[in-house]
């Protein structure tokens, strides 16, 4: 399972530095992700994605349960109390729950474009203050590796956290 890590460098300067000393140290780029505030030329580091920026994988996540969950109970409602005169095999809860888990999915994900990603919330005031944000997702055996060779070529570079890439539950 990948970790992300989260530094709050001072500059675009700095960042491109960083982002290299870590390609160097063989992270691959499409596992870093790079925020500032917009219009900033971020040169050639990887800008961060709509997975990064918004809830839409959360909401994904979020869909695909309560849709599953709530298509599963109507699927097992037509199979108890089926139509007059139909026959509803059992097959049908499955049925209605993977239709149920793909819309949901759907829905939430759309949802969750429009919604900013929470666990960014409080790097907002450093972006605006023109600071880069540089997200590193990188195994856990690697993270020590990781975080030594950041700390040893910019020791300015502040550590906000680490988390798990996708929540284990919504």
């Amino acid at each position: 399972m990948l970790k992300r890590l989260y530094y709050v460098l001072p500059d675009v300067s700095r960042a491109t530095h960083m982002f290299h000393d870590l390609l160097l140290a063989q992270v691959e780029a499409r596992r870093i992700h790079v925020m500032a505030k917009p219009g900033v030329d971020l040169g050639d580091m990887p800008e961060a994605g709509l997975n990064q920026r918004t809830d839409v994988l959360h909401g994904a996540v979020q869909g695909i349960v309560s849709g599953g969950a709530t298509g599963a109970a109507l699927g097992l409602y037509l199979y108890q109390f089926p139509p007059e005169g139909m026959l509803v095999p059992m097959a049908a809860i499955l049925l209605m729950a993977l239709l149920g888990a793909s819309f949901g999915a759907w829905a939430a994900s759309l949802i969750g474009l429009d919604v900013p990603n929470t666990q960014l919330e409080r790097f907002e005031k450093a972006i605006d203050q023109g600071k880069v944000l540089m997200m590193i997702d990188v195994s856990r055996q690697d993270m020590k590796k990781i975080e030594t060779i950041i700390h040893n070529q910019d020791p300015d570079a502040v550590a906000k956290g680490v988390e798990p890439t996708m929540p284990a539950f919504p």
